[in-house]
């Protein structure tokens, strides 16, 4: 994967993770003002935040030495 291209995949990675994280906040305060749904999201977000981490942890690496 060349520089460009990793720097914009990790970009998107890192917005992505953002949201999801910003969300997880949200779907906690939806349970807690008495929507049970809100846990149902907040738990599901929870599972994608940690999808998201395995995938890019398993991304392939540039190599700041290539170009």
């Amino acid at each position: 994967m060349r520089h460009g291209q990793a720097a914009r995949a990790l970009r998107a990675v890192a917005l992505a993770h953002a949201a999801l994280v910003l969300a997880q906040a949200a779907f906690a305060g939806r349970y807690l003002g008495g929507d049970a749904a809100g846990l149902r999201l907040h738990e599901r977000n929870a599972e994608l935040i940690v999808a998201l981490t395995l995938a890019t942890w398993r991304l392939p690496r540039a190599d700041p030495g290539t170009s």
